[in-house]
């Protein structure tokens, strides 16, 4: 204590309190999150459809269009369509679903969606 004044000295605060020592740097990260298990089928070459999965199936398909549409191979890459199992999917949606996807999504003209809704058809 200091005699002027009967408070405690700054030593013997500081004496009195306990130290608080922040913590470790890796304690201070977010904790760190396991890896996501992925599953095996979505990589594997499981296809029940048994379209075929290659780049080659979508261009003879479209050029199997009435009239052809290869140079549109692209626009359907681009967009996610890219093997016959994308394919069987779309020959799968409805007419409605079909035109709204051909021609809103994939921004093909009326001559261009028919094709390709004729050749779906005909899958």
């Amino acid at each position: 204590m200091s005699a002027s004044h009967g408070t405690p000295s700054a030593e013997s605060r500081n004496a009195a309190q306990p130290q608080v020592s922040a913590p470790p740097r890796e304690e201070l990260q977010t904790p760190r999150r396991p890896a996501p298990v992925v599953s095996p089928v979505v990589h594997s070459n499981f296809n029940p459809s048994g379209a075929p999965k290659d780049k080659a199936f979508m261009r003879a398909f479209l050029r199997s269009t009435r009239p052809a549409t290869d140079n549109l191979m692209s626009v359907f890459i681009s967009h996610g369509v890219i093997d016959g199992v994308c394919l069987s999917v779309l020959a799968e949606l409805s007419d409605a679903e079909q035109k709204e996807f051909l021609r809103d999504d994939l921004g093909l003209n009326a001559m261009q969606a028919l094709s390709i809704r004729l050749a779906l058809r005909d899958m």
